[in-house]
């Protein structure tokens, strides 16, 4: 989701760009990278990935959160090229962000199909819709 004008003259926008661009300066990662190496929590590390692609200036990180059905192993070739990752040397960056990006793609597309199931209106000549509601 690009930036609006008003986020973009915000102090905190800009201390929290400068700090990220200390952090890359000094470490040589990118925050997904220090994000995967340093949490140990699967939770955490997921919330905070999936705001760091959702706070991304890269409209094609934005859109991996925002599109239904992802081939998670494009999205993260796409994530390795857009922030210029070396493949050979972050193996275990791929390994975990793959897992926190299958579940971070796993739980938009279930909501994606429970919100297309809420639209369903019930119909009582349907004869699904009452086999449905007496499973249930």
């Amino acid at each position: 989701m690009p930036r609006t004008t008003k986020e973009k003259l915000s102090i905190f926008y800009w201390y929290h760009s400068l700090i990220k661009w200390i952090l890359h300066f000094i470490t040589g990662r990118c925050e997904l990278e220090r994000l995967c190496y340093n949490i140990k929590c699967r939770v955490t590390c997921n919330l905070r990935i999936e705001n760091s692609l959702r706070n991304s200036n890269s409209k094609l990180l934005n859109d991996i959160l925002t599109t239904v059905n992802v081939n998670v192993d494009s999205s993260v070739q796409d994530v390795l090229n857009t922030k210029k990752i070396n493949a050979e040397k972050s193996l275990v960056f791929i390994d975990k962000f793959s897992k926190s990006l299958t579940q971070i793609c796993g739980y938009i597309d279930l909501i994606d199909i429970v919100e297309k199931q809420k639209k369903i209106t019930f119909s009582s000549e349907n004869k699904e819709h009452e086999d449905k509601l007496l499973q249930v």
